[in-house]
């Protein structure tokens, strides 16, 4: 039975929230006032199973508050100063006691978040209030106060506080603003963050976000729909930029956890996978990447990593060491097997020297004939090395990916799409580093030309030649003036130190700026349009035109 009950002096009867059951006995003893165990200083708790709980708690000003219980949904409680189980008064009231406030307005504005900042900012069903104070804006008893600053509302999902802004779903959930100090009002205002991308949030509620910090400042925004959004949000640069994300799956959550150096990206994605639906939890791999052949661009990926440990050594032996001679490759611990047979060990492939040896006769799970495919330095012949890796043409252990048609980066380079059977996939060639994973396609495509300030050029037909791309860290760039018609940037290029290039090392990444020719048009857009399908990394920071304007 739930715990409560009220008196009524005037009918002399108690009630109870809840009945007790039949048969079930209650004694009440009436006793006179000043007796023994009487009293009548007595108040009803104001959290109770029948008056509900705080749905919000933060810590602010040294004090645990607590706020919004279905009975008060406008009420606030403090606990005392630096105690912060003690929600106690003295008599008189010290300004250190604690705080109980009622949020007064207009209309019933139910308190959903409590957002510390500077003040502690009250975001309710219908507005936004801010906490003041006495002196210094210190909190007291007899002092604390609550000032609107708009009526826009907020939704039940947690607001997220970036520097020194807070960013909150509207209520209703279709759209996200941003709140902060104002010094030109004194006080706190914000903006509309979707009302250029108002399409990707216009009857497709939010229901869950996480906020990456680090690198990029990025809020993970999840509809109810599934789809994965991202914000990326920079408010002293001015940057608010919405990007829908392509996962081939139905998102349900995410959040983000610090790790090392980076924020950590999680999701639960549920896929259908092999004709049945499962439920996946995924990491967003790092966007940061110093050699292409670690890239992770595939979503639900899984990776071998073949490198050597850095404490076996391989040791190449042999008197021949033209390409097609064969050498005995030794290893100071167990790892060959009978199945390594074309198999390949590369010497120097952490060094990026890349001799690769292949494997043509088992002798032991120590010793292998090898043929050469590949040049060996002198330096790397009858040396016991630990910058070796093992490369091997079939990758198991994707039982989680049977059935679907998967990408395949192997040491940096894109090999064709397959589609895993009994768990397994098999290589055009072996790899060290192998990434398999769903591939997914990006795009980009600026907004039309615009001249600021000079005669409009929007309704002038115009055609653009060549393309500036400036990168960082990009591999395979096709670009034109729309989706139909892109065209390749080579990435070797055609300059002739570069055809020197051993093809079995993947091209660098490229920096800076990218010229290339395009198809182009007569047309009134004038835009440009940038694609990558492989699973490959590419960042583009800026776009220049080579415009020409019919007169």
């Amino acid at each position: 039975m739930a715990q409560g009950w009220t008196i009524s002096n005037t009918t002399e009867t108690i009630t109870f929230y809840e009945p007790p059951g039949n048969g079930a006995a209650i004694q009440v003893t009436e006793r006179p006032t000043g007796s023994s165990g009487a009293t009548d200083v007595w108040a009803l708790a104001a959290w109770s199973p029948g008056n509900g709980y705080p749905r919000e708690v933060e810590f602010f000003g040294d004090r645990l508050v607590f706020a919004g219980t279905p009975a008060q949904p406008q009420s606030l409680w403090w606990s005392k100063a630096g105690s912060y189980v003690d929600f106690g008064r003295t008599s008189p009231i010290a300004d250190d006691d604690a705080i109980a406030a009622t949020l007064n307005a207009r209309q019933q504005n139910a308190i959903r978040e409590l957002v510390p900042l500077d003040r502690l900012l009250l975001l309710t069903t219908g507005g936004e209030w801010k906490t003041t104070g006495g002196q210094d804006d210190v909190i007291t008893p007899s002092t604390v106060a609550f000032k609107p600053q708009s009526y826009h509302g907020a939704s039940k999902i947690p607001a997220v506080v970036i520097g020194n802004t807070a960013l909150f779903v509207q209520n209703r959930g279709y759209v996200v603003r941003d709140i902060g100090y104002t010094f030109e009002t004194d006080g706190y205002a914000g903006t509309d963050l979707t009302v250029f991308s108002s399409h990707l949030t216009e009857g497709k509620p939010i229901k869950s976000w996480a906020y990456q910090q680090v690198p990029f400042s990025i809020v993970w925004v999840v509809r109810e729909d599934g789809v994965l959004l991202a914000l990326t949000y920079m408010r002293d640069q001015e940057v608010v930029g919405w990007t829908p994300m392509e996962v081939d799956g139905f998102v349900e959550s995410v959040t983000t956890v610090p790790e090392g150096g980076e924020d950590g990206v999680y999701v639960v994605i549920r896929r259908e996978v092999n004709g049945e639906s499962v439920r996946y939890v995924e990491r967003l791999a790092s966007r940061l990447v110093q050699d292409v052949r670690y890239s992770k661009f595939l979503d639900c990926h899984l990776t071998r990593d073949g490198r050597g440990d850095g404490v076996v050594t391989m040791t190449a032996t042999g008197a021949e060491w033209a390409v097609g001679d064969r050498v005995t490759l030794t290893a100071s611990a167990d790892y060959f097997g009978p199945d390594w047979i074309e198999d390949v060990v590369v010497l120097g492939y952490w060094a990026g020297v890349n001799a690769r040896l292949r494997v043509v006769e088992y002798v032991s799970a120590t010793e292998v004939i090898t043929e050469i495919d590949t040049p060996v330095p002198e330096e790397w012949r009858n040396v016991a090395t630990t910058a070796w890796g093992g490369a091997r043409d079939a990758v198991v252990g994707l039982a989680h990916l049977v059935g679907r048609t998967v990408g395949i980066l192997c040491d940096g380079m894109v090999q064709d799409p397959r589609v895993v059977v009994g768990g397994q996939v098999t290589l055009d060639e072996p790899g060290v580093v192998v990434t398999i994973g769903l591939p997914y396609t990006s795009y980009l495509e600026t907004l039309e030309i615009n001249v600021p300030g000079a005669e409009t050029p929007l309704l002038r037909n115009k055609v653009i030649k060549r393309l500036g791309l400036i990168v960082q860290d990009t591999r395979s760039i096709w670009a034109g003036p729309d989706f139909d018609h892109l065209d390749e940037h080579e990435p070797r290029g055609s300059d002739l130190t570069l055809q020197t290039e051993s093809m079995l090392t993947p091209p660098l990444m490229q920096q800076g700026r990218v010229e290339m020719w395009v198809q182009g048009s007569w047309t009134e857009k004038g835009r440009v349009c940038v694609r990558q399908t492989d699973p490959l990394p590419m960042g583009v920071l800026g776009v220049v035109m080579d415009t020409e304007f019919e007169r």
